[in-house]
């Protein structure tokens, strides 16, 4: 905040020469840049210098907080003991895979195909066999017919709607609409 005070002050008061400004100018410009840096960290920026035993040679910093190295996947400083890290790769921002399995948030989603999984948005997924919402597998869904309708809070299937995750008993998926304002 100061350097841009000094900058309109310079230019108001003309207390200073071209050269003053031009570098009064880089340096609010660097201290910009170093604040974004630090309170606005992007999507490829982990807190991997913190986190304990971490292999630094191997390291591969990933979106969304996730960190491998070549013996294990982090996510921010807590450990995935059962992630397999030269296959790991983040799908969203709450569903990762390995080869082998599915994970919402870290967790273990059991029975998710690794090989189909598909996420959707806002917390619905889907594999060959299942439909979840948040990591948790929506009981009789259709995955091969599974939509997400215009309110994305809503989806539906051949045989049921769903309102985050919920299905809406009496709800009939061919006539079922959602008003939006």
């Amino acid at each position: 905040m100061l350097p841009i005070i000094l900058i309109i002050v310079t230019i108001k008061g003309n207390y200073m020469n071209k050269k003053i400004l031009i570098g009064s100018f880089v340096v609010v410009v660097v201290l910009s840049l170093v604040s974004l840096y630090i309170l606005y960290p992007t999507k490829k920026i982990a807190t991997d210098l913190n986190i304990q035993g971490i292999d630094y040679q191997s390291r591969v910093t990933l979106e969304h907080g996730y960190t491998k190295d070549k013996n294990f996947v982090y996510r921010y400083d807590v450990k995935f003991v059962s992630a397999e890290p030269a296959t790991f790769v983040v799908l969203d921002y709450t569903y990762t895979k390995d080869k082998n399995s599915v994970y919402f948030l870290g967790n273990k989603i059991i029975g998710a195909d690794s090989a189909t999984i598909e996420p959707l948005i806002n917390g619905y997924a889907k594999d060959k066999n299942n439909v979840y919402f948040e990591g948790r597998k929506i009981d009789n869904a259709d995955s091969k017919t599974f939509v997400m309708m215009e309110n994305q809070d809503y989806a539906k299937d051949k045989n049921a709607v769903y309102n985050l995750g919920d299905k809406i008993e009496g709800a009939n998926p061919s006539t079922f609409e959602v008003s939006i304002y």
